[in-house]
């Protein structure tokens, strides 16, 4: 429906797969999507990334979150998702019932 996006990386990049991530449409749907998870379903995603020029580092270059508005933007929105190689079967299938659920609930 147009909610997430998902990563398409192109046929030439090889991913690793370390992690997997959506981004949400808005920030407060995200904040939404992360709340209600973890106090409906117990099931703890996490945003998993802060743009580096916002890190302590960054600043310290002299960095500003208004130098790079699209890192900015897309880092309100971006959720990495709780899933991990020894991930069993059935928490796997618990986790994606969970947000189904949640989606749903902020989508329906």
């Amino acid at each position: 429906a147009g909610h997430l996006r998902i990563p398409h990386p192109p046929e030439y990049v090889e991913v690793n797969h370390h992690a997997f991530f959506v981004i949400f449409d808005s920030s407060e749907n995200r904040r939404r999507f992360l709340s209600l998870l973890k106090e409906q379903h117990t099931v703890s995603a996490y945003i998993g990334y802060v743009p580096l020029h916002s890190s302590v580092m960054g600043q310290k270059y002299g960095y500003k979150p208004d130098d790079l508005p699209l890192t900015e933007n897309l880092g309100t929105r971006i959720v990495r998702l709780p899933f991990y190689t020894d991930l069993p079967a059935h928490g796997m299938d618990y986790c994606i019932d969970a947000m189904r659920k949640t989606l749903d609930t902020i989508y329906g």
